[in-house]
């Protein structure tokens, strides 16, 4: 997946003009207040500036301050008269300032996870591009990615975000909002072969396909590259050469320069070795591209700790100053156990709006129905005019909506005329079909924990058609219907890995750390 660019997380907790007699409202000025805590949880006030100290239930929190949990430690903290937001571990939020003229209190999550529960009245997140509405009765779980994105999944109710002069993009329960200036992405789980299919409105299917609505703009090239040194374009000049640390002695796993992957670790940060010997004569340095990002410099190789997310890295020679890259890395904090490989295509509808669609599929291409909700009564027969990369095609239909079997990866413009009964003819939709590149290539059964160093591993799962498996270095066979199941001794330099690549889907790698018996 892209990186994208976040603006701070912002929600409405009270309801204007209504009494008040919680927090956020009263003469106090306080807007939130801790309810509960376990482990170690902190408070940061305002004006102190981060001098983080120890706070306790009952503590009540103002505006421009901060709290934050700690490795397996936990909060929760009471929102307006009946909302809550509970912290998990590593996380950090922060209370700013209401608006001018407005009585909701607002709140930026810095770092980690939280669920936020709508309980008596609506809450309202105001993100990068527009307001996130919360209904009443609803939980919606936060994630902050390292990759700046905002994921919203709703756990029970409905949450929806809009845009000034557009319609709203509405996530149900086992759905998720990924949010980032200018563009919200629905994402539908996957439901698992033979079970039973989610279903949005009207009834209609809903299927393993994400749909995403909005702009389709052009993502900007991540700032922080070094001034005249030479990439891949073969651009030269100076480099700065900055210090750079000596990387972790051992690594979870291995790449080479230029081998991009997704790697699936459920303790990540992940330390990884990369290779750049055949890019680099002498010493060299690989850095994190973007600000803050790590580096790590070696002979050879060089070990990075690689924080959850995407990333792109290179890797600059400290003899000459030549740079490499940039090339594309992602971590996922997970045990890549939970994903379904889907053996049926998945269903979709889009509707002819005026809008701008696009659907990350994630293993087989979707069947997709376009529809005209707002066709003209009275008309009994149309005409879909669908324009795509193998040219125009125009199918008549005599209901306002037509499914087409699977339709390749581009571009699309459609629209329907009524031609019979009635007359009129629909704002014209444009429509993009996309691989998600997030997709896992594989669901691992076994092993799901840590393993021991030399003991023998049952390496158990399911692939896409066409994988290859190899664990710990040695291959895994793969039966004709993707699946696998072989006992695999565990060896790796710091943890077992196993490694599920595919010709079109890429490279996917699965750590297991390493512990004892």
């Amino acid at each position: 997946m892209r990186a994208w660019l976040l603006g701070a997380l912002t929600f409405a907790s009270c309801v204007v003009g209504a009494g008040c007699d919680g927090c956020g409202c009263g003469a106090a000025g306080y807007v939130a207040e801790l309810a509960s805590a376990r482990g170690i949880v902190e408070h940061d006030e305002a004006a102190q500036g981060l001098d983080w100290r120890a706070t306790e239930v009952g503590d009540r929190y103002a505006s421009g301050d901060a709290v934050r949990t700690a490795r397996d430690s936990e909060a929760r903290v009471k929102l307006g008269r009946s909302g809550g937001l509970k912290l998990a571990p590593r996380t950090t939020v922060r209370f700013l300032s209401a608006r001018p003229n407005k009585r909701a209190p607002r709140l930026s999550i810095d770092t980690g996870q939280a669920e936020l529960e709508a309980a008596e009245e609506e809450l309202v997140i105001v993100t990068g591009m527009g307001e996130a509405q919360v209904e009443r009765g609803s939980r919606v779980r936060l994630d902050r990615a390292s990759g700046g994105l905002l994921r919203l999944e709703v756990l029970v109710g409905v949450a929806s975000i809009e845009r000034e002069g557009e319609a709203p993009v509405t996530a149900r329960v086992d759905e998720s909002l990924e949010i980032a200036v200018g563009r919200a992405v629905v994402v539908v789980r996957a439901a698992d072969a033979g079970g039973p299919r989610q279903r949005g409105d009207a009834g209609t299917e809903r299927s393993d396909a994400n749909v995403a609505v909005g702009p389709s703009d052009p993502i900007e090239p991540d700032a922080g590259a070094p001034s005249g040194a030479r990439d891949a374009g073969g651009a030269t000049g100076p480099a700065p050469i900055d210090p750079a640390p000596l990387g972790p002695s051992h690594a979870a796993l291995t790449l080479g320069v230029g081998d991009g992957a997704v790697v699936h670790d459920p303790a990540a940060p992940t330390p990884i070795r990369f290779r750049f010997a055949n890019v680099c004569p002498g010493e060299g340095v690989v850095e994190l591209v973007g600000r803050g990002g790590a580096s790590a410099r070696g002979t050879g190789s060089a070990v990075v700790v690689v924080p959850p997310g995407p990333h792109r890295y290179r890797v600059r020679c400290l003899e000459g100053g030549a740079t490499s890259g940039p090339y594309a890395v992602r971590v996922a904090r997970d045990t890549g156990g939970g994903a379904s490989i889907s053996r049926t295509a998945p269903r979709n509808s889009v509707d002819a709006d005026g809008r701008r669609y696009t659907i990350l599929y994630q293993n087989l291409l979707p069947i997709m129905t376009f529809r005209w909700t707002r066709s003209p009564p009275g008309a009994t027969r149309f005409v879909l005019r669908l324009e795509g990369p193998r040219g125009t095609r125009t199918m008549r239909t005599t209901q306002p909506r037509h499914t087409v079997g699977s339709l390749g990866e581009g571009n699309y413009r459609f629209s329907f005329a009524a031609v019979e009964g009635a007359s009129g003819r629909s704002p014209e939709t444009s429509l993009r079909i996309d691989f998600d590149n997030a997709t896992p290539a594989a669901r691992l059964s076994s092993p799901q924990g840590p393993v021991v160093s030399g003991a023998s591993v049952r390496v158990a799962g399911v692939a896409l058609r066409g994988a290859s498996v190899t664990a710990g270095g040695h291959r895994v066979e793969v039966d004709g219907q993707g699946r696998f199941d072989q006992m695999v001794t565990a060896g790796g330099e710091g943890a077992f890995v196993i490694r599920i690549a595919h010709p079109d889907r890429g490279v996917h790698y699965y750590v297991r750390r390493f512990g004892s018996r």
